[in-house]
């Protein structure tokens, strides 16, 4: 019935493979929620928004709007996709709160050996984007805004961290004074301090 309407039905993941075999059969269990997009951030916080295997779509939807995965980029085409497909929907992300896809995640890298060198780039592109489906939706608001700059800080800082950690191993590469430079940094810290999120430099 939810995916008749013109909307978005997600899904809970499991990461253990037992817990996945021991639902099958058993779906009439799981809790149905809706949300609507006022509280978007939080989903995206949970990380309901960017993965692609924990939806539903409408084939309608990605066909009449011409909805395609960005070609030219090798991260952050899953979140581009889906805030398209988002701009097409209801308002409401409906979750079924029952595990019904399997993700393995025992794949862990080092934090050099993970770093990209257009990681940097590719961070300040997907929450441009980001903030601009926000405003576009007109859902730019308190509580959105306060997670959205708490997790743009921490991704900017991981992002050093990863870029520190690889020129450790590389000593021919000295991109990090370049990015800390950037008027990024200033802004996002400024809207977390504002907002009592963080109260030292890192």
């Amino acid at each position: 019935a939810c995916m008749g309407k013109t909307g978005i039905l997600l899904c809970d993941v499991s990461v253990h493979i037992d817990e996945l075999n021991s639902c099958y059969g058993r779906i009439d269990e799981g809790k149905m929620e809706e949300i609507s997009y006022e509280h978007f951030m939080q989903l995206f916080y949970t990380d309901y928004i960017n993965p692609p295997f924990n939806k539903f779509y409408k084939t309608e939807i990605i066909k009449k709007n011409h909805i395609r995965f960005p070609e030219n980029m090798s991260l952050g085409e899953d979140l581009l996709f889906n805030l398209d497909y988002f701009r097409h929907a209801d308002g409401v992300c409906r979750i079924i709160h029952f595990p019904l896809y399997y993700y393995r995640s025992d794949r862990i890298g080092s934090l050099s050996n993970s770093y990209r060198k257009e990681l940097f780039e590719l961070q300040l592109n997907m929450f441009g984007s980001l903030r601009a489906f926000l405003v576009e939706m007109n859902i730019w608001n308190e509580e959105n805004a306060k997670i959205y700059y708490r997790m743009y800080w921490d991704r900017l800082y991981l992002t050093a961290r990863m870029c520190r950690a690889y020129e450790k191993e590389h000593s021919e590469e000295r991109r990090l004074p370049e990015l800390l430079k950037d008027p990024v940094w200033k802004e996002v810290w400024e809207e977390c301090r504002k907002r009592g999120q963080i109260t030292w430099k890192r």
